[in-house]
């Protein structure tokens, strides 16, 4: 039977060709929704909707038709069809959101039968009009829940619909049809028979006394006594009829449980305080027997969010957030400090579970403009030796969000577009000396470049950046550091002192001496502040409003004189970012050397007075490190768990012991770090190089299945970019207790097996295939995802079959050296998975060890 909707639908939404389409699994991707869709005609663009974060499916895309015909055929002939061995459910696409959200023409049902699905429900009620969509609700596991929506263009449809529905028999059961209503909208029942029951009194929280207190009401069906977590007794009693339950409700609801010598001593009390003796302290003391109607737990989070939703939305004063406290001081002396500022309505210094101070707290003004005063006037003021950070206080997850977009790696949706940006590089980086990527006379603090992005923190056209000779400002043609396009001296031109051939990143090319720069260089994109002040000590820069001739300010700044609020002030704002820089990159160092750069860049998006009292505060510069750190780690995490979604496959091979799993879901990430074997392993990258040149075979690195987010990943491992068609990033299946050896003392290729291609370190291009080779310990599996240098690749579509066969795919690498490494490929003779092996343990760098859940249902 044909959809309705197709006709209706198409009226409203004439001018796009565009659908929903909901209820997909969490497998089905944009090509598979391609495949579907393309047959009935040519499809414009798809878009499965996911997380931000994560990059999970939501379970909802919309496809996009070139002609609307089309559409309308999409949702005649596939609407509840199944994708992925799920229906799904297509309706046209509304951009105005009250014609969805509005219960106009909306339609509840209830009592349906089991057996009912979304499409049975749309041929019953189709009958009376245009339907735009139509759903039976389902739990987790599929299976109705004996009620739906349905929800008509017009509202005389639905009023139709209800008319002639309500009451008739569908399937096996007489079904209820009404208004939908929204929850708050909603009265709370009037008939029930279920009652719940707090605050009772010692001699009543016995089930058989409590049994017999209810009874007198009438006839009790089920009765249960519970303990919270805090140890108190509360109870559910379920009568036969409705009129006992409210009769219980009406007689026992505030109940006084105290003896009159009790209530006698509570009224003097209240006298003595000048307070009204026949008034409770609270509305519902432990003294009065609490009786109600049982909720569900979804009508008591409701009524909570309408009982406080108002007094949230209600200003309150502006509430401020102090750190760096001293140790002694309370509540009391935060207050008296904040005191002659205005009016304070709460005062806090928070403590740990010991009682101990956490070295900060939060103050409340009445005003903002007290709050504002008291902001200008204490902020980095010495309390105690010790300057205080002073700010609006921010919700902790609205604060980590907030990071997360603004530090977002390449992986994330950061403001700018899907890569965060043009220049799509992550955050800006301070680099060390020595450090590959950074030029002759960079400082630390100095910034560095990202690779595959536009330099961090470059200076404006026409701004010469410090320590870069020969540089000559406003000409064109220099391209982002790192990209294609670089510009590397001629033959015959200078390099840069100390700059060797082949150095990485850099690339022959058109150019003039000097390396002239212009425009089109910027911060990276997608940061906030991508249009940063000019390069402090650059060679020709001059603070704003400076005559033209005049030397630029703090050209003779010492790195390590002090750094007091008077100099930071003193000096122009271009150059205190880099003063901060270069004191907050050995200190952070020390603590964090193999991610130094980046949290450096990160931090200097702070506020420079924050940074400040950072360098006068170990404590804080440590939590600040922690932070930062957790935000790498979350952008860490939502790029491996998209590599697990995009390379799982349900597919098997001997190896697998079990059930094929149909989803990976990472729970932890550990960073692995060692500078060298990061030396050694790049040292054999720039030997292939040359030794290789461009004679690599096949350029299979380019086909393996984690391309997409390769560069992502190794630049968050803060790694130098991957070099052309002869690297590539993929995974290592290991046992848990195995992975310790490896990040302690790399892979060791004694202790490997004799396999298909010799004995050598096998990797994968796909998470289900790893994961045959690995188990899980405490619920949780382990891979390692290494860089690998692959070169010139072996490649063979059926393995060995003979220890002979195996030993020469062995030495046509490592002793005739014609090849760096073999690619066994399964994938193309038994459909299953493509292998990768290596036989030299410098020639894999392991960056992340992931531990994840397999998930089977």
């Amino acid at each position: 039977m044909a959809n309705p909707a197709a006709s209706g639908g198409a009226a409203t939404s004439s001018q796009f060709a565009s659908l929903y389409v909901g209820d997909l699994s969490d497998e089905v991707s944009e090509t598979k929704l391609y495949e579907v869709f393309n047959a009935v005609g040519p499809v414009a663009s798809i878009r499965v909707c996911r997380d931000s974060t994560s990059r999970k499916s939501l379970n909802y895309a919309y496809v996009n038709f070139h002609q609307v015909a089309d559409a309308e055929r999409a949702l005649d002939t596939l609407n509840y069809s199944s994708i992925e061995g799920k229906p799904c459910r297509i309706m046209w696409s509304h951009r105005d959101p009250s014609l969805r959200k509005g219960a106009t023409g909306n339609v509840f049902v209830k009592n349906l039968d089991r057996s009912i699905d979304n499409r049975a429900l749309s041929d019953t009620f189709s009958l009376f009009g245009t339907i735009l969509s139509c759903k039976v609700a389902t739990d987790d596991s599929g299976k109705s829940k004996g009620y739906g929506f349905v929800h008509y263009e017009t509202e005389a449809a639905a009023k139709q619909a209800i008319e002639r529905v309500n009451g008739m028999q569908i399937g096996e059961k007489t079904v209820f049809v009404g208004p939908f209503q929204k929850r708050s909208e909603r009265d709370a029942p009037t008939l029930f028979s279920n009652v719940y029951l707090k605050h009772l009194p010692d001699e009543l929280q016995d089930d058989a006394k409590l049994k017999a207190k209810v009874a007198d009401f009438g006839e009790v069906t089920s009765l249960a006594i519970m303990t919270d977590r805090r140890g108190r007794k509360f109870a559910f009693c379920n009568f036969k009829e409705t009129e006992a339950a409210a009769k219980c409700v009406e007689e026992l609801h505030q109940k006084d449980t105290r003896t009159p010598e009790q209530v006698e001593e509570y009224k003097k009390k209240r006298v003595e305080a000048g307070e009204d003796p026949e008034k409770d302290e609270v509305d519902y003391p432990d003294y009065r027997i609490y009786c109600q109607r049982a909720q569900s737990k979804a009508e008591r989070q409701a009524e909570l969010k309408r009982k406080f939703e108002p007094s949230k939305k209600t200003p309150q004063g502006v509430n401020l957030y102090i750190k760096n406290l001293e140790d002694s001081i309370d509540d009391e002396q935060l207050k008296e400090l904040f005191a002659p500022f205005g009016t304070t309505t709460s005062v806090r210094v928070m403590r740990d579970e010991a009682g101990k101070s956490r070295g900060f707290g939060f103050v409340c003004f009445a005003q903002p403009e007290e709050a504002t005063k008291a902001v200008t006037e204490m902020h980095l003021k010495k309390v105690h030796d010790k300057p205080l950070y002073v700010g609006l206080a921010e919700r902790r997850d609205a604060r980590l969000a907030r990071l997360q977009q603004r530090f977002r790696t390449p992986g994330g949706m950061g403001p700018g577009g899907p890569m965060g940006g043009k220049g799509g590089g992550p955050a800006p980086m301070y680099m060390s000396p020595g450090m590959p990527g950074g030029m002759p006379g960079m400082r630390p603090g100095m910034p560095g470049m990202p690779p595959g992005g536009a330099m961090g923190g470059m200076p404006r056209p026409g701004m010469m950046p410090f320590g870069m000779p020969g540089m000559m400002p406003g000409a064109k043609g220099m391209m982002p550091f790192g990209g294609k396009g670089m510009m590397g001296p001629r033959p015959g031109m200078m390099p840069f002192p100390g700059m060797r051939p082949g150095m990485p990143g850099m690339m022959p090319g058109k150019g003039m001496p000097g390396m002239m720069m212009g425009k089109g260089m910027g911060a990276p994109g997608g940061l906030p502040g991508a249009a940063r002040p000019p390069m402090p000590g650059a060679a020709g820069a001059r603070p704003q409003g400076a005559p033209a001739g005049q030397p630029g300010m703090g050209q003779s700044f010492n790195p390590a004189g002090p750094l007091t609020v008077a100099s930071l002030a003193a000096a122009p704002p271009g150059m205190q970012k880099q003063m901060l820089g270069e004191k907050l990159f050995p200190l952070i160092a020390k603590l964090q050397p193999e991610l130094a750069g980046k949290i450096t860049g990160m931090m200097l998006e702070v506020d420079s007075r924050e940074l400040l009292m950072l360098l006068e505060s170990d404590d804080q510069l440590v939590l600040k490190i922690e932070e930062a750190l957790r935000i790498l780690g979350v952008c860490a995490e939502a790029l491996l768990q998209r590599v697990l979604d995009e390379t799982k496959k349900l597919k098997s091979t001997i190896d697998r012991s079990g059930a094929v799993p149909n989803g990976y879901i990472v729970v932890r990430v550990d960073r692995v770090h060692n500078q060298a074997w990061k030396d050694s392993y790049m040292e054999q990258v720039q030997q292939v190089s040359r030794s290789r040149g461009q004679d690599l075979g096949s350029s299979l690195c380019s086909t393996v299945l984690t391309k997409s987010v390769a560069a992502q990943l190794v630049a968050n491992a803060n790694q130098d970019s991957l070099s052309g068609d002869s690297e590539a990033v993929l995974l290592h299946g290991t046992l848990p207790d195995s992975v310790a050896g490896i990040v302690s003392s790399r892979f060791d290729r004694d202790r490997c097996k004799f396999g298909l291609a010799g004995r050598g370190f096998y990797f994968a291009e796909s998470i289900t295939k790893a994961d045959e080779y690995t188990s899980a310990s405490s619920g949780l599996c382990c891979v390692v995802v290494c860089r690998v240098l692959l070169g010139r690749v072996k490649v063979c579509a059926v393995a060995g079959q003979t220890r002979q066969d195996r030993q020469e795919l062995e030495d046509a690498v490592r002793q005739k050296g014609i090849y760096d490494s073999v690619m066994m490929d399964r994938e193309r003779c038994r459909g299953t998975f493509r292998e990768f092996v290596v036989y030299d343990t410098a020639r894999c760098l392991p960056l992340f060890v992931v531990w994840y859940k397999r998930r089977t249902s």
